[in-house]
C-alpha cells in the first residue's frame, strides 16, 4: 500500500498567508481605520484649527476603496463652524496603475461652514489655521504661483455638493451683517491637473434669499481654460451695497440685479476672455445721495434690460445690443451755489487727473484702443423733477412722460447718432430728433414745444424783471444746429414761435401790468456765434398795458426791470450792433400790432389822471440796430372814447445815435379828461373842449427836440382848486386872448430834453409851457394882442391906453389905429370884453378948459366922461365891436401923459367875461 503524501504546515502554504492577508485588510479596512479616522478627524481639527470636533460614524469598504463620514461638528469654542451630514470618498484604484492619484467619487451632503470676515478684514478660518500652525524659524516661503515644475497628476471623477449651506458674517463695517448660502449644490466631472481633451464639465448653484447663482459649463486646469454660462439672479441692492459702498458715490436703498452671460477664458497664449449673450436687468433701483432713511431718493428706476452683450479682452471689444430702460425718476437738485445733488459724490475727488486714472495708476491702454458700441438706448414713462435754488425765487419743474431712443452709439465719436425724444413738462410737450456726433460735438435736431406754460419758468423771468406769470404758453417749432468744432460752441436755429394767453404782473400785484392774446414769430433766424437775431414778422394781437406812474413820479415799468445798473458807463453800447457786424445783431422785418391797449395812470398829481389808448393798430418795419438801416412806423388808435392818434415816421437803427422822426396827430380829445393837469399847472378843472395835436419830434440817440402845435377848441374852465404849481393870475383871461375868433387856442410849443434824464417828462413840459403862455397872456395881455396887431407896429404898453388932445375928446393922431387893433382882438375873441374908464390930466387938459370958460372942476369931470362914451361909440359904431363886450367905468382925474406929454393917455383894461 503506497504511503500517502505529506501535507505542508499551514505557516507555509500561501493559501493561507493570503487568507490571513485577506482578513487583516478586512480588519483594518471596516473596523480599523474607521475606528482611527473617527478619533483623528477630531484630534487633526483640534490641532489644526483648535476646533472642538465629534464624528457620529465613519464607514469604509476596502473592496470599493471607499470611506463615509457622517455627522461631521465642529465648533470654534463659541459656535458651530462646520458641519457635514455625509462625506464620500471613493479611491479610483485602477488609475494608479496609470500613475495618477485618482477620486471616482467626492459626496459632500448639506454640508455647512461659517465664515467671519472680521474686523482686520481677515478670515476666520485663516485666523484659526495661522493660530495653530505657526511657520518654523527659517522655513522657506512656499512657492508662488506660476513657478516652474509639473504639478500633481490628479484626477477627480465626480464631486459633487448636495444642499451645502455657507454662513457670511460680517464683522468689519460699523453695522454686522450675515448672508445665509443656502442650497448650494455643485456637480463636477472629470476635473484633472494634466491635459484632458474632454475637459471637466461643471454645475454649480447657490441661493441667498430669493438672490440665486446658476453656474454650468466645461472646465480644463492644465491649460487652464473654460467656457459656459453664468447667471446671477436677483441679487439685492442691499447685498452689494454691503459689500461695495466704500467704492459706490451712491447709496443704495433699494433694486435687483440679474447678470447672466455666456463666456469662453483660457491662458493658452495669454489670458482671453470672451463673453457673448449677455444680459443686465435691473429692477426696482432706488439710490440717494443722503444718509438719512427719510429721505426721497435721488434716482429711482423701475426696470433696466441690456440684452446682447458681448466683450472680447484681447480685441478689446465691447457690443451691447439694445438698452431699454423703464420707469426713471430722477430728482436733480441745484443749490444755490451751483452745484448739482447727483454730482456732489464726486466734487471731492481730486485723486485723478484729466484721464480719470489715479497717480501712479498703470496705462493698460497704451496698446489696442478700446472699441465699443451700443446698437440701440430705450427710455420710456420717465421723469425728472428739475429744482432750481439759484434764482431768488426757487424753481421747481417736473418733467413726465420722457420718452428717448438712441441709435448707433459707438467709440467712433464722430459717426453720426440718431436719436429721437418727447416729454411732458410746464403743461406742454417738447420733442426733438436727429442726429449728433459726440466728438467733435455737433447737433441736429428738430425741435417742438407745444402749449408750454411760461409760469413754470417764472423764478427765471425773475432774474430779469419783478414779475408774476399768471398765464401764458409758448410754442416752438424748427430746426436747431450746434457746432463744437470750434471756440466758441457756434450754431444756428431756424423756425417759428408763439406766445399765447400771457399775463404778466408786478411781483405782488394782483393786476395785469402786461397782457396779450398771441405773439407770432415766423421766421426766426438765430445764429450762435456771431450772436445775430432775425425774424420776419412778429404779429403782436391784443396787447395791454398798464402804464403807471406813481406819487414820486417813477413809472412802473422802469421799476419791474431788475439788475440794470444806471451808474454804470458800459452796457449801453454793448448790445449795439454796427456795420462791422461787432456785438448782438437783430433785425425785424416786421410788426404787425393789432387792437392794442395802453391804460395810462398818473399818481404824481394832486388828482389822479387816467386815460386808454385802445384800438391801437399798424405796423413798424425795418426795424434793427445795424446802422444806417431804418425802419417805418405807421399806428392808428383811439385816445379814451373819441381821442383819434396816429403815429407816422422813419426809426433809426436802435441803440444808434442816428436821427428818427416821428408825426403824431391826435384829434377830437376831450379837454375834461386832462382836468388833472389843467388844475396843477393852471388852478382850474376844465368843464369842457376838445384837443387836437401835431406833434412834429426828432430823435438823435437820446436827445428829444420838436414842436407840438396845440389846438384847444372851445375850452371851457370848471371849479377853481389849490395848486401849488398854479400861478396867482387871471387864468381866464389869459385863455380869452389866446383863444381865436372861431373859440379856438392855437399854440407852438418847442421841446428839447434827454430821455435818460429822469426828470424830463414829455406831457409835462408841454403842459408847463402851455400854462407860462396863458400866465402870461394873464398877466401881460396887451403884450399878446401886441403880437396880434404887429402889422400896425403897435407895442403891448401902446395898446393898454388911447391917447385924446388936452382939453378935447378927440383921439389923437394915429390913435385910431389903437381902436382899430383892439376892435379885432375883441371880434375874433368874444369872450374878451373891455374895461374903458375915461380920465383927463388936469396939468394939460385945465389951461384948455379954462380958456373956454366955465366951472373947471365939472369940466374936467365932463371932459373924462366924454372920452369913455367916445370910445366905447367908435368901437361899436365904426368898428363893430359887440357892446356887450365893452364896459365904462367910473372916470378918473389922474390920467397919464403920452410919452411926448402933448396927449392924455386914456387907460383901458381887457378882462375875461
Amino acid at each position: 500500500m503506497a504511503q500517502a503524501p505529506l501535507r505542508k504546515p499551514l505557516h507555509k502554504r500561501w493559501t493561507v498567508w493570503l487568507l490571513v492577508i485577506l482578513a487583516l485588510y478586512t480588519l483594518l479596512g471596516f473596523q480599523v481605520l474607521p475606528w482611527w479616522l473617527e478619533r483623528a478627524l477630531p484630534q487633526q481639527l483640534e490641532q489644526r484649527l483648535g476646533w472642538s470636533a465629534s464624528v457620529e460614524e465613519v464607514t469604509a469598504n476596502p473592496y470599493a476603496m471607499s470611506v463615509t463620514v457622517r455627522g461631521l461638528d465642529a465648533s470654534d469654542g463659541q459656535e458651530p463652524v462646520l458641519r457635514l451630514q455625509r462625506l464620500h470618498l471613493d479611491l479610483g484604484f485602477l488609475q494608479l496603475f496609470r500613475g495618477l492619484v485618482a477620486l471616482e467619487t467626492i459626496d459632500l451632503d448639506q454640508p455647512y461652514l461659517r465664515v467671519d470676515l472680521l474686523e482686520d478684514y481677515g478670515i476666520n478660518l485663516l485666523r484659526d489655521w495661522r493660530a495653530h500652525n505657526p511657520r518654523p524659524e527659517g522655513e522657506p516661503q512656499p512657492p508662488q504661483s506660476g513657478s516652474e515644475g509639473e504639478p500633481a497628476r490628479l484626477y477627480f471623477g465626480r464631486i459633487s455638493l448636495n444642499q451645502g449651506e455657507v454662513l457670511l458674517r460680517d464683522f468689519s463695517k460699523a453695522e454686522e451683517a450675515s448672508f445665509e448660502i443656502r442650497s448650494l449644490d455643485l456637480v463636477l466631472n472629470d476635473l484633472a491637473t494634466f491635459p484632458n481633451e474632454n475637459g471637466s464639465g461643471y454645475r454649480f448653484n447657490a441661493t441667498l434669499g430669493e438672490q440665486s447663482l446658476a453656474w454650468e459649463g466645461q472646465l480644463n486646469l492644465v491649460p487652464f481654460s473654460s467656457s459656459g454660462r453664468l447667471r446671477l439672479e436677483n441679487l439685492a441692492a442691499t447685498t452689494i451695497g454691503h459689500f461695495a459702498a466704500p467704492y459706490l458715490p451712491y447709496e443704495l436703498r433699494q433694486g435687483r440685479l440679474t447678470v447672466a452671460s455666456d463666456y469662453r477664458t483660457n491662458t493658452r497664449d495669454g489670458l482671453t476672455l470672451e463673453t457673448s449673450n449677455g444680459r443686465i436687468e435691473i429692477s426696482d433701483l432706488a439710490v440717494a445721495t443722503g444718509s438719512e432713511e427719510g429721505d426721497t431718493p435721488d434716482l429711482a428706476l423701475a426696470a433696466l434690460v441690456a440684452d446682447s452683450i458681448g466683450f472680447s479682452l484681447s480685441r478689446r471689444e465691447l457690443g451691447v445690443g439694445e438698452v431699454s430702460l423703464q420707469g426713471l425718476d430722477a430728482r436733480v437738485q441745484r443749490a444755490g451755489d451751483g452745484s448739482l445733488n447727483l454730482l456732489r459724490p464726486f466734487a471731492d475727488d481730486d485723486q485723478t487727473g484729466e484721464t480719470g486714472k489715479a497717480d501712479g495708476e498703470p496705462d493698460t491702454g497704451a496698446g489696442q484702443p478700446f472699441r465699443w458700441s451700443v446698437a440701440w438706448v430705450g427710455l420710456e414713462q420717465s421723469r425728472v423733477q428739475w429744482q432750481d435754488a439759484v434764482p431768488e425765487q426757487a424753481i421747481s419743474l417736473d418733467l413726465s412722460e420722457i420718452q428717448l431712443n438712441v441709435e448707433g452709439l459707438s467709440h467712433e465719436l464722430a459717426e453720426p447718432v440718431r436719436y429721437d425724444a418727447s416729454l411732458v413738462a410746464a403743461g406742454g410737450r417738447l420733442s426733438g430728433s436727429g442726429q449728433l456726433t459726440l466728438s467733435p460735438f455737433t447737433l441736429e435736431a428738430g425741435v417742438s414745444a407745444q402749449a408750454l406754460s411760461l409760469a413754470a419758468a417764472e423764478g427765471y423771468l425773475k432774474e430779469l424783471a419783478a414779475l408774476d406769470v399768471k398765464a401764458g404758453q409758448l410754442t416752438l417749432d424748427g430746426d436747431l444746429d450746434l457746432d463744437g468744432q470750434t471756440e466758441p460752441l457756434t450754431g444756428t436755429f431756424s423756425g417759428r414761435g408763439e406766445l399765447t394767453g400771457v399775463a404778466l404782473a408786478r411781483t405782488g400785484e394782483d393786476r395785469n401790468l402786461v397782457s396779450w392774446q398771441s405773439v407770432r414769430l415766423e421766421p426766426i433766424e438765430y445764429n450762435l456765434a456771431p450772436a445775430r437775431l432775425e425774424i420776419g414778422s412778429i404779429a403782436l394781437a391784443s396787447p395791454e398795458v398798464r402804464l403807471e406812474r406813481s406819487q414820486s413820479g417813477a413809472l412802473n415799468l422802469i421799476e419791474v426791470l431788475a439788475g440794470d445798473d444806471p451808474d454804470d458807463p458800459q452796457g449801453a453800447d454793448s448790445d449795439r450792433g454796427g456795420e462791422d457786424g461787432d456785438g448782438f445783431i437783430f433785425r425785424v422785418g416786421e410788426v404787425v400790432l393789432q387792437q392794442g391797449t395802453v391804460n395810462y395812470t398818473d399818481r404824481s398829481l394832486e388828482r389822479r389822471f387816467a386815460t386808454r389808448l385802445h384800438q391801437l393798430s399798424g405796423s413798424m418795419t425795418g426795424l434793427s440796430n445795424v446802422t444806417p438801416q431804418k425802419g417805418r412806423v405807421n399806428l392808428s388808435g383811439r385816445v379814451a372814447e373819441a381821442g383819434d392818434l396816429t403815429v407816422e415816421g422813419n426809426l433809426a437803427a436802435l441803440g444808434s445815435d442816428q436821427t428818427s422822426t416821428l408825426d403824431v396827430d391826435l384829434d377830437q380829445l376831450s379837454l375834461p379828461l386832462l382836468s388833472p393837469y389843467f388844475a396843477r399847472y393852471l388852478g382850474y378843472t376844465v368843464d369842457g373842449g376838445k384837443l387836437a395835436l401835431a406833434l412834429d419830434y426828432r430823435l438823435e440817440g437820446t436827445q428829444l427836440s420838436g414842436t407840438n402845435h396845440i389846438v384847444l377848441d372851445r375850452l371851457e374852465l370848471g371849479q377853481s382848486v389849490a395848486s401849488e404849481q398854479a400861478v396867482d393870475a387871471p387864468i381866464k383871461l389869459g385863455l380869452a386872448l389866446l383863444r381865436g375868433s372861431g373859440g379856438q387856442i392855437e399854440l407852438d410849443i418847442p421841446i428839447d430834453g434827454d430821455l435818460e434824464d429822469p426828470n424830463f417828462q414829455i406831457g409835462g413840459v408841454v403842459m408847463g409851457a402851455f400854462a407860462n403862455l396863458v400866465i402870461k397872456a394873464a398877466t401881460s395881455p396887451f403884450s399878446v394882442l401886441g403880437s396880434i396887431a404887429d402889422l400896425t407896429g403897435l407895442t403891448g404898453p401902446e395898446l393898454s391906453a388911447i391917447g385924446f388932445r388936452p382939453g378935447s375928446a378927440e383921439l389923437g393922431e394915429g390913435e385910431a389905429r389903437k381902436l382899430e387893433a383892439l376892435s379885432q382882438a375883441l371880434n375874433q375873441r368874444p369872450g374878451l370884453v373891455l374895461d374903458i374908464r375915461g380920465a383927463v390930466a388936469p396939468v394939460l387938459d385945465g389951461p384948455e378948459l379954462a380958456a373956454q370958460g366955465g366951472a373947471l372942476e365939472e369940466a374936467l369931470d365932463q371932459l373924462a366922461a366924454d372920452r369913455g362914451e367916445t370910445l366905447q361909440r367908435q368901437l361899436t359904431e365904426t368898428y363893430d365891436v359887440d357892446s356887450s363886450q365893452l364896459y365904462l367905468r367910473d372916470p378918473i382925474r389922474d390920467a397919464g401923459l403920452g410919452e411926448d406929454a402933448e396927449l392924455v393917455r386914456v387907460p383901458v383894461a381887457l378882462q375875461a367875461r
